[in-house]
């Protein structure tokens, strides 16, 4: 399929303006938000060339959302794995507590890298597209800390309050598409 922006594939156009992000952005901390098939995009714009090895410290965290990505040390190096290993989480739509650790269930056996490469989280919700605004309180509680902001900052910046702006709008648009659907 294509997005319709200069007759990428989503893939392709999300390859593009991260690499783009890379290349033009002045922040010094980077985090990603990636929801379902985009966390498989992700796992491509992870990989080289798309991301070179200087800027992987500037990738602070990576939240995956109901993510679909799979075969994780199959697609990056190990340099990589072991950034998501340490620096991602992922969300998924699977019933119980917000934010209880689970086991990756989609990893082979005795393969946990093959799976999703990073702990999961329940994200709250057994709703898939629902998953970003039910999950977005601990996501932004585990990514403040990694981005030098929140309440162990000693200051925060100026896109925080529009960061908390937006989990208050996904969640109003989740209740929208429960009654709609």
């Amino acid at each position: 399929g294509h997005d319709g922006r200069r007759g990428a594939s989503p893939a392709a156009h999300c390859r593009a303006a991260w690499r783009s992000l890379l290349l033009h952005s002045r922040a010094a901390r980077l985090a990603v938000v990636a929801h379902s098939a985009a966390g498989s995009w992700f796992l491509d714009c992870l990989a080289l060339p798309c991301t070179p090895d200087g800027a992987l410290p500037r990738l602070r965290g990576v939240a995956f959302t109901d993510s679909v990505h799979t075969m994780t040390a199959a697609r990056v190096d190990a340099t990589r794995l072991a950034l998501l290993r340490e620096r991602a989480v992922h969300w998924r739509a699977v019933g119980g507590p917000l934010d209880e650790e689970v086991e990756d269930d989609r990893a082979p056996v005795g393969r946990p890298e093959m799976g999703c490469g990073c702990p999961v989280r329940r994200g709250g919700t057994t709703d898939h597209a629902g998953t970003n605004a039910t999950a977005w309180p601990a996501i932004l509680a585990w990514l403040e800390p990694r981005l030098g902001v929140g309440p162990a900052a000693e200051a925060a910046p100026e896109h925080l309050e529009e960061w908390r702006e937006i989990g208050r709008a996904w969640r109003r648009l989740s209740v929208v598409l429960r009654v709609v659907l």
